[in-house]
């Protein structure tokens, strides 16, 4: 029903975990949505590596994150929205 129209997604709809609370404004509801404390550490977490997840100046894995295997030099939508759904 989504792709079809008979369904709008908007910022109303979205869960809360996508936004940074300190930065939503109820009059803007894309304000501060897609950076969420949780999206943020589960992005870190996968792209990034499961330490920098925790301090994000840090990676003490012994592979290459999976950001750096796929040429990831920011983060891409498709990346944020796949750390979303995990």
């Amino acid at each position: 029903k989504v792709k079809e129209g008979q369904i709008k997604i908007t910022a109303t709809k979205l869960p809360t975990f996508l936004y940074d609370k300190s930065m939503f404004d109820p009059t803007k509801k894309s304000q501060g949505c897609l950076q969420g404390y949780y999206l943020k550490y589960v992005f870190h977490h996968i792209f990034i590596g499961p330490s920098s997840a925790l301090n994000p100046n840090t990676h003490q894995g012994t592979k290459a994150p999976k950001g750096q295997i796929h040429g990831m030099t920011s983060p891409l939508p498709r990346a944020i929205a796949y750390a979303a759904v995990q």
